[in-house]
């Protein structure tokens, strides 16, 4: 992975991102399971967790990934986001 303060400015500028970039860093990975992936980032001077999901189809691999994203909410404060494909209705 490439760390974005290692990404020149002049790429941002080009591809007309220049106004949204922000200073981020990753913190450290909170867990890892089957069917996602948690990340912690510190974002304007506050703690941010991230979700990163892609959930089976399988009805049981779905109630385990609802059990391991309540774990996760459980064991870490603050603001969270949750991304990707959770094959849920």
């Amino acid at each position: 992975m490439v760390p974005l303060c290692s990404v020149p400015f002049w790429f941002w500028k080009r591809i007309n991102l220049s106004k949204y970039t922000v200073n981020i860093i990753i913190i450290n990975k909170v867990q890892h399971f089957d069917q996602c992936y948690a990340f912690s980032i510190l974002w304007d001077d506050n703690i941010v967790h991230i979700v990163v999901v892609y959930d089976s189809t399988y009805h049981v691999n779905i109630r385990k990934l609802w059990m391991d994203l309540h774990i996760l909410r459980n064991g870490n404060a603050g603001p969270w986001i949750f991304l990707g494909d959770f094959n849920s209705i």
